[in-house]
């Protein structure tokens, strides 16, 4: 295993997350429903998706595509991504047929129609009071769903789903064309045999708050997965890994776990720019290490994930204000958890113990927070949290 910064970890550099690529893996190719994977960024989620795909791809039997959206504002483009990845062999000539057939697809997508079909592209056709995919029918029903079906053993990774669903709107869709598009992908999931991974690095929920998008129930049947911290001991694991793989024989496992420690978080990430800084540092005394790691990575990388969390709080609109006030108590109370009791009395006393449930959601889902609803406790999501919460002047 060797150092991987500013790129996805692959093959021997990926580091084995059998809890998530194993859950994903099985869950996919059993059939047991799809998945969604949304989390911040640079936390391993592409990296992730990519030994999930290899996987798939070498053991599976299935057909998969993956695509990424970000930078794609348009339905008729996601549809190209998806049906220029569909294989030319015996078993899709029937999907490409129907696809290549649809009267509207030829229209939108004419160079995709010849590339797939092998048929003669449509002379270009004025589309006089074209409004959008969604006042035709026919661009995301009837064939194009058939093709879906027609496909059979079909997997679909879409990442950075949720950019591509508020560039939509910046682009001059309708929340309620967007709602169809998540209505559309819902339909080939239940009703056409289509499994789906759906990952990002927003979460839903914010299109929902700002956009006002009904989205729950378009992602309902979708089980969520969440990207964890490896912990001290797995994390000295990789590092012990790293160290390896960089040949070093001066290394010791001391050295290792000092690093695991000394990082805010132990996602790969701080793992690899925390052991390269030491390694390079020439540094072996593990005493010294969280100095050199303060030194030279914390400030610096610490500081991407904190404008992560700051660009999203200030999303809520009238809810900021009681969502950091339940962030200062729960924070407060590191490292026991807060009871939904101590929580309900904080938000009641400025008026805001009606808005609970909805902020637990969001605060969740853009990873502050976690909680247990049978315990009703919650706690910061990771260490991040809390360094980032205690360093804002309303956290102190």
């Amino acid at each position: 295993m060797r150092v991987v910064k500013g790129n996805p970890a692959k093959g021997s550099n990926f580091w084995p997350r059998p809890e998530i690529v194993g859950e994903l893996f099985e869950a996919l190719v059993e059939d047991r429903g799809s998945r969604r994977m949304f989390g911040l960024r640079r936390i391993g989620k592409t990296s992730i998706v990519l030994e999930l795909e290899r996987r798939m791809r070498e053991n599976g039997g299935l057909t998969v595509i993956r695509v990424d959206v970000q930078g794609i504002c348009r339905f008729r483009d996601f549809l190209s991504k998806v049906f220029e990845q569909m294989p030319n062999d015996n078993r899709f000539k029937q999907a490409r047929q129907r696809f290549a057939a649809n009267p509207v697809m030829k229209v939108l997508l004419p160079a995709v129609i010849q590339r797939i079909s092998g048929a003669t592209a449509s002379p270009d056709v004025p589309m006089r009071d074209f409004i959008n995919e969604f006042e035709h029918n026919a661009a995301w029903e009837g064939d194009v769903a058939s093709a879906m079906s027609d496909a059979g053993g079909l997997v679909l990774i879409v990442d950075e789903l949720p950019f591509m669903l508020r560039d939509m709107l910046r682009s001059g869709y309708k929340p309620w064309d967007v709602e169809r598009f998540l209505a559309t992908l819902r339909d080939w999931r239940l009703n056409r045999g289509v499994r789906m991974l759906l990952s990002g690095s927003l979460g839903l929920g914010q299109l929902r708050r700002m956009e006002k998008i009904h989205v729950a129930d378009h992602i309902g049947d979708l089980f969520p997965i969440t990207i964890p911290p490896l912990g001290t001991t797995s994390g000295a694991d990789m590092v012990d890994a790293l160290a390896k793989g960089e040949g070093l024989t001066d290394w010791s496992r001391e050295l290792s776990v000092a690093v695991a420690e000394a990082c805010a978080e132990t996602w790969p990430i701080f793992l690899q720019y925390g052991f390269d800084a030491v390694w390079k540092s020439g540094i072996r005394d593990p005493v010294r290490v969280r100095a050199t790691i303060e030194a030279t990575v914390r400030q610096a990388l610490d500081e991407t994930f904190y404008e992560q969390f700051t660009t999203r709080l200030a999303r809520y609109g009238a809810d900021e204000k009681p969502a950091r006030a339940a962030l200062k108590l729960i924070v407060s109370r590191v490292p026991q958890p807060t009871t939904f009791k101590a929580l309900d009395e904080a938000l009641k006393k400025i008026g805001a113990l009606d808005r609970r449930d909805d902020l637990l959601e969001a605060l969740r889902e853009d990873d502050f927070i976690l909680f247990d609803t049978e315990a009703r406790t919650v706690w910061p999501a990771s260490n991040l949290v809390t360094h980032w919460v205690r360093a804002r002047a309303w956290g102190r």
